[in-house]
């Protein structure tokens, strides 16, 4: 992981400060100036290179277009959501109100939370990511 966050020029001042020497569970790296789509390759090789590796990576907005946010838990699977500038994951209203209206007759709400909404709300990877945030905001630790 260190070598992908440094090979990205990646750093806790947002690539104004020198390359990490270790990783700091629970710290964000990031830099100010990436091309777009660089998220979804650093998503692709932290799964490449830190299979057991638990994630979340952004790209912020840009111009017109939301950014993009990734969330890895092996074992568990992968969601990818539009998001804001700080990460935080939202879902196109429009998406989710076509996802609904293909609803089956007769599915309860429970039922689809538990099935096609997993992968539009992201439920399954996020609920398995909090523990870990948990963790990281309140005793960061040398990894």
């Amino acid at each position: 992981m260190l070598d992908i966050i440094r090979d990205h020029c990646m750093d806790t001042e947002w690539g104004t400060a020198t390359a990490p020497t270790e990783l700091s569970f629970g710290t964000v790296y990031g830099a100010h100036e990436m091309p777009l789509g660089t998220v979804d390759e650093l998503a692709s090789l932290l799964q490449q290179e830190a299979p057991s590796a638990v994630f979340e990576v952004w790209q912020d907005p840009h111009q017109v277009a939301d950014g993009k946010y990734i969330a890895h838990v092996p074992g568990v699977g992968t969601y990818i959501a539009d998001c804001d500038a700080q990460g935080n994951p939202h879902v196109d209203v429009n998406v989710l109100h076509g996802r609904l209206s293909d609803c089956p007759e007769g599915m309860t709400v429970r039922e689809w939370l538990d099935s096609d909404a997993a992968s539009v709300l992201g439920t399954a990877v996020l609920a398995a990511l909090r523990p870990y945030q948990d963790t990281a905001t309140s005793s960061p630790v040398a990894a």
